[in-house]
């Protein structure tokens, strides 16, 4: 009897790796690249075991499967290049448009904020994180 993984057993793994991500997202730069190798394995486990059923040794298959797999990401990416190099001013352009927005969002509604609480006004915070957020973004220009 051939068992598989059905939509109860997914959906559960979907949800505690939320739940991970959202427990651990004060090291997320840890976490992510360790879920990403894990759904790789998952992604080239079949090829390596078809390859392991052929007769090949582990480790030749998981050479043959690794090397097929990078080999394949080098291929798309030299295939992509033009149209994301053509594409990246654009980018770049609408991502500026997207900080500029987040920042006047902010700049309102610390506004709203001290308006509402004047302890907050008293505090001068909107023009603290102001004065912090151009600091910082002096290092960083698009």
């Amino acid at each position: 009897m051939n068992r598989s993984s059905g939509p109860i057993v997914w959906i559960g793994i979907i949800v505690s790796t939320c739940l991970l991500l959202f427990l651990f997202k004060k090291i997320l730069w840890l976490v992510v690249p360790f879920l990403l190798a894990l759904i790789i394995y998952y992604f080239l486990q079949p090829a390596t075991h078809r390859l392991l059923l052929h007769g090949f040794s582990r480790k030749s298959a998981a050479a043959i499967t690794g090397g097929g797999f990078i080999l394949l990401l080098l291929v798309c990416v030299a295939l992509l290049f033009p149209w994301m190099s053509s594409h990246a001013v654009g980018w770049q352009a609408s991502l500026a448009r997207y900080v500029e927005g987040g920042s006047l969002l902010l700049q309102k509604t610390m506004a709203g904020l001290e308006a509402q609480f004047s302890f907050l006004e008293r505090a001068s915070l909107s023009r603290n994180v102001s004065e912090q957020i151009a600091e910082f973004s002096e290092h960083f220009k698009i």
